[in-house]
């Protein structure tokens, strides 16, 4: 207020606006009342590649936008492939898979990967095993400077060390454009984060792989009055499906974009140049080529 008294402002615009509703009870001190922004006439702009249709009307609400415009774009990436494979038994398991995958792929000097974890123990152990760094926020029990935490960034950037490990801390933010592998290790919390680490693959245009190594115990789902009010709105449901569900003959982008766009899309209709996942990818797939109808 004492801002907008000395010089108007015009419009406030919160970028990666899904941490609002999947950070809400990590930071639920700094993340309630978005209302209260509102004391006085702005423009306010919303942004992020992961908002699914029941997350606009929550968002509506809770930042009192009037009448809001809303510009959308399926949130399908076409040179990202998705590669899950059936749920192993451990962290030792997925990291004899890591090194598998990371055997059969090929990395031109200015490429990098990256393996997301879900606990802070697991990303120590996976970090150990691959001699790699682990990136994460400072806590309690694994605390970290944000100067030394800038300085593994800065190593991974600079190709010291081509791969690094990394919490939910880098899901979103980080554009290198030539990340070429994203590895998930056991299972996803929710579709929202899972959407934002896959996509930092693949941001030069350029073919990128994004493989899941779920676990077999799925994670259980916590429901707060959020989402038993507006539904899943960050998609807990949704990547237990995608790691668990009963149809795993399905194409992988299906469920994805069903819960952030509301309109399923498979890899077949996003046209040419997409990046098959591995389910697609195992499956005979009819093209018209010049004036020959092909089987591959």
């Amino acid at each position: 207020m004492d801002l907008h008294n000395r010089r108007p402002v015009l419009r406030l615009i919160v970028d990666e606006a899904h941490y609002y509703f999947v950070d809400q009870l990590f930071r639920k001190h700094a993340l309630e009342n978005a209302y209260s922004l509102r004391h006085f006439p702005v423009q306010v702009v919303l942004m992020s590649g992961t908002i699914s249709p029941a997350a606009e009307r929550f968002l509506t609400e809770q930042f009192a936008l009037h009448q809001p415009c809303i510009i959308r774009s399926h949130s399908s990436r076409k040179e990202i492939s998705y590669c899950r494979i059936n749920p192993l038994e451990n962290t030792g398991a997925c990291i004899e898979k890591i090194k598998e995958i990371l055997m059969h792929t090929h990395l031109e000097p200015e490429d990098r990967y990256l393996i997301f974890v879900s606990y802070m123990d697991e990303g120590e152990r996976v970090a150990h095993a691959l001699d790699l760094e682990f990136y994460h926020a400072s806590s309690k029990h694994h605390p970290i400077t944000e100067t030394e935490r800038q300085a593994r960034y800065n190593r991974w950037i600079s190709g010291e060390y081509i791969g690094l490990i990394a919490s939910s801390a880098l899901a979103a933010g980080n554009d290198y454009p030539h990340v070429r592998l994203t590895i998930h290790v056991g299972n996803p919390y929710n579709a929202v984060t899972f959407i934002q680490q896959s996509g930092r693959a693949g941001r030069d245009g350029k073919p990128a792989v994004s493989w899941t190594l779920p676990r077999h115990q799925s994670n259980s789902i916590q429901k707060d009055k959020i989402e038993s009010q507006y539904g899943d709105l960050s998609g807990t449901e949704v990547m237990r499906t995608f790691t668990h569900g009963s149809n795993m003959n399905q194409c992988l982008r299906l469920v994805l974009s069903q819960f952030t766009d509301g309109v399923a899309h498979d890899c077949m209709s996003l046209g040419e140049n997409t990046q098959l996942c591995n389910v697609c990818i195992s499956k005979p797939v009819f093209y018209h080529d010049k004036s020959k109808l092909c089987l591959v």
